[in-house]
């Protein structure tokens, strides 16, 4: 969840030294390419990222904080974060520090969560809706957001690349008019793994 909203309590974390966050970065831009989602082209001026510990979000959560952000551009809008932070949950930081094992569920699905924050860094999708408007939205409106679906389909496309990456093979040869398609299907085929349900009716598709 994309936010600009400060965390009620924050401790500082240093365990992030564990996980190389640029090799992160550099895949979740890779995935963002693949799946045609635009990313900023003003990243180069942003600060460096800044990690903490929160305990104001779900166990398994994570939140990118813009922070202090800069409008620049006169033809075209883009953003420039001065202080962008990352916020984790002590499940996720306790995960990142101590799960060695570069195939183990519990660290890919940590990570993912990561990618997917980061995807709300990259992108350059400019969100429609506050973070207070969100909360009131139903699951399928809230994911269904411009910068929530990108970010959500890169985090399914993630899971899926070390989980099961027959599911990406298979979703790509369905034929799409546009690029929202492939986004929705990854997300519901990722639900669905999960088994939970669908948001957006693509489960008929026969995927498997």
């Amino acid at each position: 969840m994309k936010t600009i909203l400060a965390a009620l309590l924050i401790i500082s974390a240093n365990a992030f030294s564990q996980i190389n966050i640029d090799a992160l970065i550099s895949e979740t831009k890779q995935i963002m390419t693949t799946l045609h989602i635009k990313i900023r082209d003003s990243i180069k001026f942003d600060g460096h990222i800044t990690f903490q510990l929160t305990t104001a979000l779900p166990q398994g959560g994570a939140s990118f904080l813009a922070g202090d952000e800069l409008i620049i551009g006169k033809k075209t809008i883009t953003r420039v974060y001065k202080h962008p932070t990352m916020q984790v949950t002590k499940y996720i930081d306790s995960v990142l520090t101590n799960d060695k094992s570069p195939t183990s569920i519990k660290l890919i699905e940590a990570k993912a969560v990561l990618v997917h924050e980061l995807c709300h860094y990259l992108q350059a999708t400019i969100p429609k809706k506050t973070s207070l408007v969100k909360i009131k939205m139903t699951r399928k409106q809230y994911v269904g957001e411009p910068d929530e679906i990108e970010a959500h389909a890169v985090q399914s496309y993630y899971t899926f690349k070390y989980f099961d990456p027959a599911i990406i093979v298979a979703l790509k040869k369905i034929p799409i008019k546009e690029d929202i398609e492939l986004w929705e299907m990854l997300i519901d085929a990722d639900l669905i793994t999960y088994k939970r349900p669908p948001l957006f009716n693509r489960h008929h598709l026969n995927w498997k």
